[in-house]
């Protein structure tokens, strides 16, 4: 056999990671399983430099560590400054680090919650990245678990982790889109993310490990004359499904004479609610305890039936004391149904009863179990985790390089990773590395007309107009590959007309959002576009629209869109122009040629990538062109294609929600103050007179009173203001 060499880069040297952990290395749950990582990598081979809040425990001879939020004996305390903010600026720290070690990483290793600044630190320089995906999808994981908690009639007190806390799940979501990879420890976890439409080539399965030195089988003998003892190991939580480990317990004859253990802290309101179960006789709370691996060994059986998990690390732990394992398919431990474990449907309680009476009526299958879990365990420690961990690096890596290399010819990945950009408050740029990128189209691209492309459209009361909008891109000359049409909680039929088109044009997708309650214009509308977004299907497009459902267009709009993309390689952002009816006419809504009204946006994907996709915020169809315009791109409103828009722009929200909200969009996009004053002056001329200038400085002050959250990328900001500025002194600017 050859021997085994340590993982090296595609220069024959050991792979450098930068591993960047917000929180403190070593301590409990997430702390000690990405300490546990480092010490993995460090013996697999890997040249690991560390950044960290925090450092508890020691880490291997020749791993470098640099504490973020800590120096000497001087530590910024989390709880004072709250853990997110705590988390936020160490993510600052690194991505400002990152930039003086270029050249000396091979890929970044980052973690929920502290990865944003890095991820786009890292992209800048060329760097892949992946993201440690501890848990399934964070809007999965909200979601099943609020049903569970309401069929329990519980309320997860304020802050909790599993309660729905929308600011976690934007800066999330905006993380898994942007990182390379997200390394995935369960099947289930893969799973999750599938089902809400990420590549597969975007998530690499990696797996957690135990360690063999504290948990190991008892070396006495194992009484089966006695009964079962069964044990419960973690926080006692609606998610960790206890309740349902109880109601199959009591339900089994293995409790007559078994002793079902329960080591963990509960919730006040849960334990109320399984009082009655947990009172039982065979049943014992140990609460928190400190002597796990020994309860372990001296238990039959695991019971671990979540609803929701990454990969438990008691479960590899607990096949290591030599118990056997009854889990459900959501604990994410590494096991085969009846081979190796009994694992059932998260929620089957049936099929759970079932599996605690046959170990209890069984006990050579019990011991066939727990034999077969023994024979695993050289996979599962830390060690071997360290292993394939690094394998997934270089796998990632390869991936990388193989992109830069054949950027037409790699696969494609689709939203998740061509990256839309979430929350403004979270939204930094792509930066100076993309500069030249508009001139790297090919001969190919040039002279390619007939561009594959996709839409998303999302609508909201639109029953007046949406059939219109669709049959005139049912009569283009160049259909879309795939078009989505979110339904944002319509109170009339647009839900169901577009519902009966989709039946008619299988490239038609209709998908509903519940009713927020209100219309709320720029943030709203990209929260269903992103939702759309991040449901398509199609990977190979070229060009990505965002449409109206209130706009007539002419049957070669598309095609002639593309002419115009392969005359000019640089051309990133392009439309037409909008002529609006008003009282039975159809009048030019003016506007700088430099603009394309969000509307009708076309964007080209090199450019829509480089830029970074669109913020879910009002004033995101600024942004989106003047990063694109910074990074050289070109975006161009063409007079000849006219396009009818069958209310004019703002009509919804009326004048003046619609002149607050551009206020705000300015405010949002770094406007100088002065070029707002000067444009808020020109806008007193403007009908409805007065108000229309009012509304605006109403909404640019009161995005600063409210402390708006602003685009985070200073070069764009200073791009931004510094062609204001030579527009005001009348001198040539990029926009021209």
């Amino acid at each position: 056999m050859r021997k085994a060499v340590t993982p090296l880069s595609k220069d024959n040297k050991p792979i450098r990671v930068l591993y960047s952990f917000p929180n403190k290395l070593g301590a409990q749950r997430i702390c000690y399983t990405a300490w546990e990582q480092v010490k993995g990598l460090a013996a697999a081979g890997a040249q690991v430099t560390v950044f960290t809040g925090g450092l508890l425990r020691p880490v291997p001879e020749g791993v470098t560590v640099h504490t973020t939020l800590a120096r000497g004996k001087f530590r910024i305390p989390y709880k004072l400054i709250g853990s997110k903010r705590a988390m936020a600026l160490h993510d600052h720290i690194v991505s400002s680090q990152i930039k003086s070690m270029a050249g000396q990483i091979d890929i970044v290793h980052t973690w929920p919650q502290g990865a944003l600044r890095t991820i786009e630190a890292a992209k800048r320089l060329g760097i892949p990245t992946v993201l440690e995906r501890c848990n399934t999808h964070t809007r999965f994981a909200y979601e099943v678990v609020r049903k569970e908690c309401e069929r329990l009639g519980l309320a997860l007190p304020p802050g909790h982790e599993s309660a729905f806390n929308e600011n976690v799940l934007r800066v999330e979501e905006e993380e898994f889109r942007r990182a390379d990879r997200l390394l995935c420890p369960s099947d289930f976890v893969v799973k999750t993310f599938l089902e809400r439409g990420f590549p597969e080539s975007q998530l690499v399965r990696h797996i957690y490990g135990f360690d063999e030195k504290v948990y190991y089988p008892s070396s006495q003998p194992r009484e089966t004359r006695c009964g079962l003892t069964m044990l419960f190991v973690g926080v006692c939580a609606v998610r960790k499904g206890v309740h349902y480990a109880l109601e199959a317990w009591l339900q089994s004859p293995a409790c007559q004479d078994g002793t079902f253990l329960i080591a963990g802290k509960f919730l006040p309101a849960y334990a109320e609610r399984l009082a009655s179960m947990l009172s039982h006789p065979s049943v014992r709370v140990l609460g928190h305890r400190n002597d796990v691996p020994e309860l372990m060994r001296k238990s039959d059986i695991l019971v671990l039936p979540s609803i929701e998990e990454g990969s438990a690390l008691v479960a590899a732990e607990a096949r290591g004391s030599g118990c056997a394992l009854l889990v459900s398919e959501a604990a994410g431990a590494v096991c085969t149904q009846i081979e190796n474990a009994l694992v059932h449907q998260a929620g089957d309680v049936a099929a759970l009863t079932q599996h605690m009476t046959m170990l209890h009526e069984d006990r050579r299958l019990l011991a066939r179990l727990r034999a077969a879990s023994l024979s695993m365990v050289p996979e599962i420690t830390w060690t071997a985790a360290g292993v394939r961990l690094l394998q997934a690096y270089r796998e990632t890596i390869a991936a990388h390089d193989g992109r830069r290399e054949h950027p037409r010819t790699a696969p494609v990945l689709n939203s998740s990773k061509d990256s839309v950009a979430g929350s403004s408050a979270w939204t930094t740029a792509l930066g100076g590395s993309y500069a030249n990128t508009a001139t790297s189209e090919t001969e190919e691209t040039r002279q390619h007309v007939a561009g594959k492309y996709v839409l998303i459209s999302p609508v909201r009361d639109e029953e007046q107009y949406i059939a219109k909008t669709i049959e005139s891109v049912i009569r283009q000359t160049i259909r879309p590959a795939e078009w989505i049409i979110i339904d944002d909680g319509s109170h009339d039929n647009t839900g169901q007309i577009i519902n009966e088109y989709a039946i008619q044009f299988p490239w038609i997708v209709a998908l509903h959002r519940p009713d927020r309650g209100r219309r709320l214009a720029g943030a709203g509308v990209m929260e269903a576009f992103h939702f759309g977004y991040e449901r398509l299907k199609c990977e190979d497009w070229e060009f990505i629209g965002k449409l109206d459902g209130d706009v007539v267009l002419e049957a070669g709009y598309f095609e002639a869109c593309f002419e115009r993309f392969a005359k000019d390689a640089k051309l990133g952002i392009c439309g037409g122009v909008m002529y609006c009816k008003e009282d039975g006419n159809l009048k030019l809504d003016k506007h700088p040629m430099h603009h394309v009204r969000g509307a009708i946006k076309l964007y080209r994907r090199s450019c829509w990538t480089c830029i970074g996709g669109l913020i879910r915020s009002t004033g995101w169809d600024t942004v989106d062109e003047l990063h694109a315009n910074m990074l050289g791109w070109r975006t161009r409103s063409f007079p000849d294609l006219r396009v009818i828009q069958n209310r004019p722009t703002g009509a919804v929200a009326g004048a003046w929600r619609d002149n607050v909200k551009n206020g705000r969009a300015d405010y949002v996009s770094g406007y100088h103050p002065l070029f707002l004053v000067v444009k808020c002056f020109r806008r007193l001329f403007q009908k409805p007179y007065v108000l229309k200038s009012i509304a605006h400085v109403y909404g640019y002050s009161s995005a600063y009173m409210t402390k708006m959250a602003r685009i985070e990328n200073k070069e764009l900001i200073h791009y931004i203001r510094n062609q204001q500025m030579k527009r005001l002194f009348l001198m040539r600017t990029g926009w021209e």
